[in-house]
């Protein structure tokens, strides 16, 4: 399908409410289609190549973003238009040991992969010190639960069973339990540092689950794969290095004597509702690991208006979207299309943004607060790029007003929206609703719940900031290589950009910023 239309004309005049950017109230403001046009063709090229995280197509896309800002007029933030995600790849060294001593008898060395697998908070370390079991690790004293009651764990390596007690209840008890997270992982590796512990061996918890192998993560080392996947990408550790693996049946069986006895004390922890931790006497465990550690370019691509307002151009409005995607079908046959384009997705939200801020430049407006415009990088790998924003924040998260979200906004007939995260802040919602009037594009859904919908607005909603998912709906070329410019709609996203452009407007005139009525938890 190819959606390219004659530019849509606005019937009757729509009142845009806000004075501190108009001599004229009643100016309507257009997005040039052609413009975005143009972005999406470009940015969705084979010469893109996909545009993925990492990869010479992508840089190539960033450059032409950034060139498009300073052709603008806009500032770089901080003194650049790049800001470095702050990406690495992480995967097993050469050196990776675990041995359980007591007294009396040799050492016993585990073997890696089927015995013990080191999990992601790990470092290049050795650490040797007491074992104390310290039952699910969890420390819950407003349900009047605490596995490290009475228990010094300081300078100890701690072995916890996984997820929780009663786990197979689904009882009001249980369900707060696994609210508050403690099924995962890192909660009980986190509560475990916070007690002073030098380390962790976590074990399978045998009464609901058959399986005690070790869990190998995402390290690439411990594939059996004859090409060994590319360690995936994240960010470097922060917080500094914990020793923790994971242990198998073997592990448990040296331990407690046998997987049946760890089942007995687990049975008596759900049964009674009371901790059985201890220190398992005569046990000196020695965790040694190592890491490789390559650190990865990507930039996310930011520019911005400054506002001013002596009272509010300490605040931001941040318009943004994500300019990667997902690279080339390294599997493809000979001949056959092998590059995703990602001409919607998100070809399509990235030309939104440009065309937005190149229309405010052109109507040299003047907002009361800092107008930030972002790209980022990575979203297609795990919102990388909005991740790394907030974990290394080019100003203050609390100073964000709004956030405005792009993806996909080309597809699916003329006029349909999705807009998440309305129902998260009444202010917004009242806003968007009223800004939509003359549009021709009508709400379908407002993605009700939390809002977080899987994008780059995410990380924004996690620290509190109010913010709006733009999104058209999935299709049948989503991540596919039919993907391609031919089949968007520059007019549909043209129509969405000057929606996105009344609503940071609108909120740009309020005396107060918007604030979000409902939380959402932190990213873990």
């Amino acid at each position: 399908m190819h959606f390219l239309r004659m530019f849509f004309q606005w019937a009757g005049t729509a009142i845009l409410l806000v004075s501190a950017f108009f001599v004229n109230a009643q100016q309507v403001i257009r997005v040039e289609a052609s413009e975005i046009s143009q972005h999406i063709q470009y940015l969705s090229s084979d010469a893109m190549k996909g545009r993925d995280t990492p990869s010479p197509g992508l840089d190539s896309a960033a450059f032409y973003i950034a060139r498009h800002f300073k052709n603008m007029g806009l500032l770089p933030v901080g003194g650049s238009y790049f800001h470095d995600v702050g990406l690495v790849r992480i995967d097993l060294g050469a050196v990776q040991q675990f041995l359980l001593s007591a007294k009396g008898a040799p050492p016993l060395s585990f073997t890696l992969r089927d015995d013990f697998v080191p999990l992601e908070t790990i470092g290049d370390t050795t650490v040797t010190a007491p074992v104390v079991f310290v039952g699910y690790g969890i420390h819950a004293p407003e349900m009047n639960y605490d596995d490290y009651q009475n228990l010094d764990v300081k300078d100890k390596i701690v072995v916890i069973l996984t997820h929780y007690p009663r786990e197979a209840e689904n009882t009001p008890l249980s369900e707060y339990l696994k609210q508050k997270d403690w099924e995962g992982v890192n909660s009980k590796l986190n509560m475990a540092r916070k007690m002073g512990a030098a380390g962790a061996i976590i074990l399978t918890d045998p009464l609901n689950h058959i399986l005690l192998k070790p869990k190998s993560g995402t390290w690439s080392a411990l594939s059996k794969a004859k090409r060994k996947p590319t360690p995936p990408l994240s960010f470097k550790p922060s917080g500094g290095q914990f020793p923790a693996v994971y242990g198998g049946e073997k592990v448990i069986t040296a331990l407690f004597g046998s997987v049946d006895a760890l089942k007995a004390i687990q049975q008596d922890i759900d049964k009674n509702f009371k901790p059985q931790s201890r220190q398992l006497k005569d046990f000196t465990a020695t965790l040694t690991t190592s890491v490789n550690l390559q650190k990865v370019a990507a930039n996310n691509v930011m520019a911005m208006l400054p506002g001013n307002s002596p009272r509010l151009k300490n605040q931001y409005i941040v318009l943004g979207a994500h300019y990667d995607h997902v690279g080339i079908d390294i599997n493809a046959i000979e001949g056959a299309d092998s590059i995703f384009n990602g001409a919607d997705d998100n070809a399509s939200g990235t030309a939104t943004v440009l065309a937005i801020a190149s229309t405010i430049v052109r109507e040299r407006l003047s907002p009361k607060r800092n107008l930030v415009f972002v790209l980022f990088a990575g979203e297609e790998a795990g919102l990388l790029g909005s991740r790394g924003m907030m974990k290394n924040p080019p100003f203050p998260p609390d100073s964000i007003a709004v956030m405005l979200n792009f993806d996909m906004v080309s597809r699916n007939g003329p006029d349909s929206l999705f807009i998440g995260g309305l129902d998260l802040c009444p202010e917004l919602k009242t806003i968007a609703n009223d800004a939509i009037n003359g549009t021709g594009l009508k709400i379908v859904s407002s993605s009700k719940g939390d809002g977080l919908g899987g994008s780059d607005h995410a990380p924004f909603l996690h620290a509190g900031i109010p913010a709006l998912h733009f999104f058209t709906g999935l299709h049948r070329d989503y991540h596919q290589v039919s993907d391609e410019f031919s089949r968007t709609d520059p007019m549909k996203a043209a129509r969405i950009a000057e929606l996105g452009l009344r609503i940071a407007l609108r909120v740009d005139s309020l005396p107060i910023r918007p604030v979000m009525y409902q939380k959402i938890n932190k990213e873990p």
